[in-house]
């Protein structure tokens, strides 16, 4: 570890620049070492849902000048991570990736990682991002989670019924709807307050594929080789081309979703012949 810096006294006041790196470094030790005035509920946050990591390669670098707000950047490699990014989500574990603060822009992407899912096993995580655009807004800095995920069709369906957003119990549909892998990509926005469940907001697509159900129609088993899941804050929609009892069809699926939402609707064609 090492540091070094300038510090001058300018008529108008201080001037400072001061650079600092470590090899390795506990996460701890960085929320430590965070600026107490620079994004006060950013870090709080950070304190509670940064469960543990491995950190190299920190840099940090301060500047003042007379006049202007402090900024600051901090910067640094992690792996062996563990953190929560939603309050009702299992923790992404198995976790490498970047993490920088610069100026007031928070970013932690991820390269890999694995969420365990209450049921149908393991969803791996890549490409994603978790982002404050501006770590100093009052009230509740807005947060975005990029997500680039894939897993058994249960467990990322799973992943998309919890609390806040609860896709598949709004929609009327078991997390257990059929057999199958699912490879999703979207966004989450939601404000870094307390009880800010309601202010959340997402896009999701989901590309199911080798997909087997039973339970899509009661009754009838419906298989595909790829269907498209698209859902968000206001509906979700399942659309593609399959079979249903060895008939094919290609068909979309739509249920709004919220309070007051309309019933279901079901579009598509099949051919009619003695077999269907």
């Amino acid at each position: 570890r090492h540091a070094y810096g300038t510090l001058n006294a300018l008529p108008d006041g201080w001037q400072v620049a001061l650079d600092a790196r470590a090899d390795v470094i506990d996460p701890a030790r960085v929320l430590q070492l965070w600026p107490e005035a620079v994004g006060t509920k950013t870090r709080d946050w950070l304190s509670e849902n940064l469960i543990s990591a491995k950190i190299k390669d920190a840099d940090f670098a301060l500047r003042i000048a007379p006049g202007a707000r402090p900024r600051v950047y901090l910067g640094m490699d992690y792996e062996e991570g563990s953190a929560r990014f939603l309050k009702n989500l299992p923790p992404v574990t198995q976790a490498r990736g970047h993490a920088s603060l610069d100026g007031t822009r928070l970013v932690v992407s991820l390269d890999e990682g694995v969420v365990e899912a209450g049921e149908g096993g393991a969803v791996k995580v890549e490409r994603s991002a978790f982002i404050i655009p501006d770590i100093t807004v009052k009230g509740g800095a807005p947060a975005v989670v990029r997500l680039n995920a894939r897993g058994p069709v249960t467990a990322a369906l799973w992943t998309l019924d919890q609390p806040p957003m609860a896709v598949m119990r709004r929609a009327g549909l078991p997390v257990t709807l059929g057999e199958g892998e699912a490879v999703a990509s979207g966004t989450i926005s939601f404000p870094l307050k307390r009880g800010s469940g309601g202010d959340v907001k997402f896009d999701v697509t989901a590309d199911l594929l080798n997909l087997s159900t039973s339970r899509l129609i009661k009754g009838r088993t419906l298989k595909a080789a790829e269907m498209k899941v698209v859902a968000s804050t206001n509906s979700v929609e399942i659309s593609g081309p399959g079979s249903l009892d060895g008939v094919p069809f290609e068909g979309r699926w739509q249920q709004p979703i919220g309070a007051g939402a309309a019933d279901s609707t079901l579009r598509g064609t099949a051919q009619i012949t003695p077999r269907a």
